[in-house]
């Protein structure tokens, strides 16, 4: 039964074909001569003069490349560039896609006519007299190729909407560039469109397709190996080069060129083979995602101090980083050993963490400069970065640039998980909003120096009072656990944890020994004095006093043993 529907699929699209092709009227003059004329060295034949590629009458002779990988790393960009100048040197047009086909604009796609098709020979028909804006052999080719590549369509795609939301793309992206590539309306100077980067979706792949059936020369590069072009054609001539290079766009001197020189690209093979699998560059990575660990009481003092890599669950996938972290509420002291309790929480005290003896430590007075414009920082569900980047009251400029895209990107996830009660139902996002761009300095210095593979920044927080946290306390450490902080919160009281304001619970809590309260939070900075050590006045009289002793019998006898044996000898 498939095969017979298939069949009669393939009669009906040919009876179709033979009936637009009455409709098309006047046939293309010329046909297309595309890679039969080349020699096999790409650049070079590119560069050819259109003219003399084919010198058989009635044929315009194009190329549709993909070139894969590099020749020479060294020379890529020099080669590409040089190539550009001389194309534009010979008077060629040349149009250059870096790492995408913008897609059209709601103006664009408003310009063109459509309707709504019952058949691909409405949907054809009523599309193709939006190429108007072309003429001569131009315009006839266009109207071949696009009829043929929408009737070759119509046998994947079944839906006639979409299909015509493909033909739409394909007049609005030659609507766009048909200046650049076909402004003397003479088919055999044959303009250029250079793809930086390779197809990303099908709708781009068919694009290439229908420039190639058209007099241009569509090149694709794709110099990095570990990215995929999607694009197929039985037209298309393959070049494979073994080396890699992570280029984002094509040289032009217009918006500034680097290049590598041989040790450069050694350097950077050498990043490749040797970090990885544990090893990693100093801020390797900019991207990363928090993943919260349920551990023991005890594992918080084993894993503390390790870096992230070492740690349960960590992993490097797609250039972002999974960073195990802690969030753990600690209740009551054990065994009630207040000195013990203190001397653990000092251990945990280090360089990179910042300790609050006390709640509520933030409070609104911390973001009440940004509070009022936190409404114009947040639309249509989504942080309006720009905007506030360029505020007067930003604090974060100073950050590392990547970095603060990260900060930003953190607080966006913070209001999407409506982990704040309140968020996105009664504007406690803009609260969130403006606790969150409203770190004090300290903590701002710990995240410029977190690199997402090493020791994460880390908070610790006393609660040993009977004040609860604030809501911007739960603000504070529900955005710093974001972040990538270890936050671990002690309550020897057992009194309410800090997440009062939060809609589920994120720390881990433990309950580890009885309540203590109205105690005195020492100092962190410095030794703890020891009960055990304690001296009573008589221990020390008796020590001073054997002292004084030992000092008294002693030192006569050891004279007078010298003066005998003075005199003796």
């Amino acid at each position: 039964m498939d095969a017979d529907r298939e069949s009669k699929i393939k009669v009906s699209l040919k009876y179709i074909q033979e009936e637009l092709e009455r409709l098309l009227g006047e046939k293309p003059q010329l046909k297309a001569c595309t890679n039969a004329w080349m020699s096999g060295k790409p650049l070079d034949d590119i560069r050819k003069d259109p003219a003399s590629r084919n010198p058989r009458p009635g044929f315009f002779s194009n190329s549709f490349i993909r070139i894969t990988g590099a020749e020479d790393r060294v020379t890529y960009l020099d080669d590409l560039y040089h190539l550009r100048q001389d194309l534009l040197t010979a008077g060629r047009k040349v149009v250059i896609a870096d790492g995408r086909i913008p897609p059209p604009t709601p103006a664009e796609i408003d310009a063109v006519t459509r309707g709504n098709f019952r058949s691909i020979k409405e949907l054809v028909s009523g599309l193709l007299p939006n190429l108007g804006f072309l003429t001569g052999e131009i315009r006839r080719l266009a109207r071949k190729a696009f009829t043929e590549l929408m009737l070759e369509e119509r046998r994947r795609e079944g839906n006639l909407s979409r299909l015509t939301g493909t033909g739409v793309h394909l007049i609005c992206w030659l609507r766009r560039y048909h200046r650049d590539l076909f402004e003397s309306g003479d088919p055999l100077r044959i303009g250029c469109f250079f793809y930086m980067g390779g197809c990303r979706n099908a709708s781009e792949a068919l694009f290439c397709r229908f420039l190639a059936r058209l007099p241009a020369d569509v090149v694709i590069f794709c110099p990095d190996l570990r990215k995929k072009c999607c694009l197929e054609d039985p037209l298309l001539y393959e070049v494979h080069y073994e080396e890699s290079l992570d280029v984002s766009a094509y040289p032009d001197p217009d918006n500034g060129m680097s290049m590598g020189t041989a040790s450069y690209h050694a350097e950077r093979d050498l990043d490749s083979g040797l970090y990885g699998d544990g090893l990693y560059r100093n801020q390797q990575y900019s991207g990363a995602v928090p993943l919260l660990l349920k551990t023991t009481y005890d594992e918080i003092f084993v894993l503390w101090d390790q870096e992230l890599k070492y740690r349960p669950n960590f992993s490097v996938r797609d250039g972002t980083v999974t960073m195990p972290v802690i969030f753990a509420v600690v209740n009551g002291i054990r065994n009630g050993d207040v000195y013990a309790y203190w001397d653990s929480v000092r251990k945990l005290a280090t360089p990179d963490t910042a300790v609050i003896r006390a709640f509520p430590h933030f409070s609104e007075t911390s973001q009440k400069k940004l509070k009022p414009f936190a409404k114009e920082f947040f639309s249509n569900g989504r942080l309006q970065k720009n905007l506030i980047k360029s505020h007067r009251f930003y604090r974060y400029g100073f950050l590392r640039e990547p970095l603060q895209d990260y900060l930003l990107d953190c607080l966006q996830k913070l209001i999407d998980q409506k982990i704040i009660r309140g968020t996105l139902e009664n504007g406690m996002e803009y609260t969130v909003i403006a606790v969150a761009l409203s770190l004090d300095k300290n903590i701002l210095r710990m995240i410029q120096r977190f690199d997402f593979t090493k020791k994460n920044p880390k908070l610790i927080c006393i609660a040993a009072g009977e004040t609860a946290p604030s809501l911007e306390d739960d603000i504070t450490l529900a955005f710093l656990s974001q972040i990538g902080f270890d936050v671990v919160v002690f309550v020897p009281t057992g009194y309410q944890s800090p997440d009062h304001h939060f809609n589920r619970s994120l720390a881990v809590s433990h309950q580890i020994g009885e309540y203590v309260f109205d105690l005195e939070v020492p100092d962190f900075r410095t030794a703890l004095p020891d009960p055990n050590r304690r001296l009573s006045w008589l221990t020390d009289a008796h020590s001073w006093c054997c002292g004084k002793i030992f000092g008294c019998l002693v030192i006569p006898v050891i004279i007078t043993v010298i003066l005998v044996l003075w005199l003796l000898f």
